[in-house]
């Protein structure tokens, strides 16, 4: 008797970005993961069967009961609005919204994982980091509202930060 696959929902929030749409179309080859992600104004969009789009703001939410529909098991966490503006108000409206949004998460699914991405600059000790200080303190402070959210359930948080990451399209 065949064991039937029991496909994987992953929702990718920020899934038109440089990492998103990249991790989108790298995931989307494996038929066992069903995949939404989300899009803010972008009319780059990824065709195949297992990949959905969603007109989806990060900052008021709209379309929530869409992701609840989906019911995802993993939570990837790449949206970050108006890179490369790293401006204390930028930062301080992308904390904002990311925590909003967690919190929104956390009442509302049961996830198996969110995985996250920080930045380098967490801990890279370089000129360029001093001038991005409200981006990574902002960063720094998702991350430990995100792990206190989290403490008490059973949903694995993956903190990662990416390096100088380049490609094609970028």
């Amino acid at each position: 008797m065949k064991k039937k696959i029991i496909p994987k929902k992953v929702l990718v929030v920020g899934g038109t970005g440089f990492i998103g749409k990249n991790f989108i179309k790298y995931l989307s080859n494996y038929k066992n993961y069903q995949i939404l992600y989300t899009f803010r104004n972008s009319n780059i969009h990824i065709k195949k069967k297992n990949v959905k789009a969603l007109k989806f703001n990060y900052f008021d939410n709209k379309n929530f009961n869409k992701i609840i529909k989906f019911n995802p098991d993993y939570l990837f966490l790449f949206a970050w609005s108006g890179i490369p503006n790293f401006t204390k108000k930028n930062s301080q409206l992308n904390y904002t919204s990311t925590i909003r949004f967690i919190k929104k998460i956390k009442k509302t699914l049961s996830l198996k994982s969110i995985i996250y991405t920080g930045t380098c600059w967490e801990i890279l000790k370089t000129k360029q980091n001093k001038k991005n200080i409200f981006f990574v303190k902002s960063k720094i402070k998702i991350k430990n509202k995100l792990f206190k959210i989290f403490k008490k359930t059973s949903t694995n948080i993956i903190w990662t930060r990416l390096f100088y990451v380049y490609g094609e399209e970028q």
